[in-house]
């Protein structure tokens, strides 16, 4: 690619390369849409309007893909809270279990917490409370320590029958999880009163879109599409770059091809 030492030789060198396209513009908006772009300090280059246009094309292409996966998480979330709803709805939780008597052997109504006091064996007689199947002197029935973390998540008291999955003994002491902030996803703390400007919201700091606008913010706001890639490759998905970097454009009110 040929360079040239001012401005206006190089809109000269446009005009006389691709006549066509010149004829439509100005001086100024050959410059502005990049036909014409300053590479380096004093050295002017001449850009191919296909280039240009393919690279516009990559770049909107990159921002609806990156809306088309945002709307599919959105619908997947949606789903998944609806399914959960429902499964509520049918299906009364007991003990952190459901509560159906073709399972448990009881009335849907049984209290969450059931026989405390009873050991492994279960009854008196070594039958489980629930559906008074016998456990086999306490054979027949897993302890809380012998789950799995996803049964344990499930699980309220010591003793779980084999056969109809009631619980009964001492209550489990499960240490408390830790709780992302309210107002929060994944972690990240939704920061009150963030910047607006031109209908565009800075993001809360420590997230990836956050991250990206810092680099951005380093960078200056002559900063291009190309260089922002290049900045943040390895770092940053390409598709969420080139989405926060118009998004960071506009709320900086920079207009223009860059």
């Amino acid at each position: 690619m040929s360079t040239y030492s001012s401005k206006s030789n190089a809109i000269r060198a446009f005009k006389a390369k691709f006549p066509d396209v010149a004829a439509k513009h100005t001086n100024e908006q050959i410059v502005e849409l990049g036909y014409v772009d300053e590479d380096s300090p004093g050295k002017w280059e001449v850009n191919d309007p296909a280039v240009i246009s393919a690279e516009d094309d990559f770049e909107a292409e990159a921002a609806a893909e990156f809306a088309k996966r945002q709307q599919i998480a959105a619908e997947a979330e949606q789903a998944r809270k609806d399914e959960e709803a429902r499964i509520e709805r049918e299906h009364p939780m007991v003990a952190g279990k459901v509560a159906d008597s073709q399972f448990l052997g009881a009335s849907p109504n049984v209290v969450s917490v059931h026989n405390t006091s009873l050991n492994k064996a279960g009854t008196a007689d070594g039958k489980c409370p629930h559906c008074g199947v016998s456990t086999r002197n306490g054979k027949n029935v897993t302890e809380y320590s012998e789950m799995s973390p996803g049964s344990q998540n499930s699980t309220t008291q010591q003793y779980t029958c084999n056969e109809c999955a009631g619980e009964w003994g001492p209550v489990v002491d499960k240490p408390k999880r830790a709780r992302a902030p309210s107002g929060s996803s994944n972690g990240l703390k939704i920061e009150a009163n963030r910047e607006t400007r031109n209908g565009v919201t800075r993001p809360s700091a420590g997230g990836k879109c956050r991250g990206i606008w810092d680099m951005l913010d380093g960078m200056g706001t002559a900063v291009t599409a190309k260089e922002a890639r290049e900045a943040g490759a390895g770092k940053f998905d390409k598709t969420t770059i080139m989405v926060q970097f118009y998004r960071w454009r506009k709320f900086n009110g920079i207009e223009g091809r860059q």
